[in-house]
C-alpha cells in the first residue's frame, strides 16, 4: 500500500495538508483520488491541468459531460471524475496507476453560474513505486554481484585445476625420466664392473696357468737331471 501526501491550496485560504492512503494495486502502481470541491451551480465546468508542464491536460468537464479529446496521452485512460457527485461540488479526480512521473503540482479549475475558482495540489509519491525502482535497482545490482562471483569462482577453479593437472603431469614425467636415467647409469655400470670383473680373472687365470707352466718345467728338467 502506498502513501501519496497530498497538499492543497485553495485560492485565498490558509494551505491545507491532506495525507491520503490508497489501497487498490494496480500494474505498475495505485490509485489515487486528488481532492477538488466547488459550489454547486449549474453549467459546471472542471478543468484539471498540470502547471509545471505548461498546463498540461489531465481532465476536462462541461457541457455534462467529459471532454477529453485535449487530454494528454499521458493520462488517456488513466483519470476519471465522479460524475454522479459533481452537481453536489464535487469536482474530485481519479486517477489510476501513479507513477513517479506524476509527481508534482496539479491545478484544479472549476466555474459555475455563481463564479471561478482555483485549488492547487502537490503529489509526493512514496511508496509502491519506489519500491519498484529499488526492486529493480537490487536486481540488476544483485545480477551483477552473483555474476562476478560466478566467474570469480570459475577462473579460480579452472586455474586449481590446470595447477594440479600440471603439477601431476610434470611429476609423473619427472619420474618417469629420472626413473630411465637412473636405470640407464646403472645397467651401464653394472656392465662395466662385469667387464672390469671379467678382465680381472681373465689376468689371474693367465697368471696362474704361466705359473702352473714355469713349476712343471721345473719339474721335469730336475727329473731329467
Amino acid at each position: 500500500m502506498a502513501r501519496v501526501q497530498v497538499l492543497m491550496t485553495l485560492r485565498g485560504l490558509v494551505s491545507v495538508v491532506i495525507l491520503l492512503w490508497t489501497a487498490t494495486p494496480m500494474e505498475g502502481g495505485e490509485d489515487c483520488g486528488l481532492p477538488c470541491s466547488f459550489l454547486p451551480g449549474s453549467d459546471e465546468v472542471i478543468h484539471w491541468l498540470k502547471p509545471e508542464d505548461k498546463d498540461l491536460s489531465v481532465h476536462s468537464y462541461y457541457y455534462s459531460t467529459d471532454q477529453l479529446k485535449q487530454q494528454s496521452q499521458r493520462f488517456r485512460g488513466r483519470t476519471a471524475l465522479f460524475n454522479d457527485q459533481i452537481p453536489k461540488g464535487n469536482a474530485s479526480l481519479l486517477l489510476r496507476g501513479i507513477t513517479l512521473q506524476d509527481q508534482g503540482r496539479y491545478k484544479c479549475y472549476t466555474s459555475t453560474i455563481k463564479g471561478n475558482m482555483e485549488s492547487f495540489i502537490n503529489i509526493a509519491v512514496e511508496g509502491t513505486v519506489c519500491m519498484y525502482v529499488c526492486m529493480y535497482v537490487c536486481m540488476y545490482v544483485c545480477m551483477y554481484v552473483c555474476m562476478y562471483v560466478c566467474l570469480s569462482v570459475c577462473l579460480s577453479v579452472c586455474l586449481s585445476v590446470c595447477l594440479s593437472v600440471c603439477l601431476s603431469v610434470c611429476l609423473s614425467v619427472c619420474l618417469s625420466v629420472c626413473l630411465s636415467v637412473c636405470l640407464s647409469v646403472c645397467l651401464s655400470v653394472c656392465l662395466y664392473s662385469l667387464s672390469v670383473c671379467l678382465s680381472v680373472c681373465l689376468s689371474v687365470v693367465v697368471g696362474l696357468s704361466v705359473c702352473l707352466s714355469v713349476v712343471c718345467l721345473s719339474v721335469c728338467l730336475s727329473s731329467v737331471c
